[in-house]
């Protein structure tokens, strides 16, 4: 039991993340993401590794070359939809 509330504790900051990008259409940084989460931008940047490393998203360049922002790919896009018609039916 306790493995697997460690594994939905994983799943529930990385799913959030997927929902808020896809809710906001549009493309933010790690700092607007890291303040909606209230976490520091170090945990924010390593769960954001981790979808970027299993193609939900991508960086993009922002207004100019140095901001990066953070971008769904047509896979995150897909799976985002998915998490908010299940949200809405759970009502959570």
């Amino acid at each position: 039991m306790e493995k697997i509330n460690k594994d939905l504790k994983f799943l529930k900051q990385p799913a959030e993340i997927i929902i808020f990008l896809y809710t906001s259409k549009a493309n933010l940084n790690t700092t607007k993401i890291a303040k909606k989460f209230k976490s520091y931008q170090g945990n924010i940047t390593k769960t954001l590794a981790k979808l970027e490393k299993i193609n939900l998203i991508k960086k993009c360049e922002g207004k100019d070359k140095r901001e990066i922002k953070i971008c769904l790919t047509k896979k995150g896009e897909r799976i985002g939809r998915r998490l908010v018609e299940i949200k809405e039916e759970l009502r959570i």
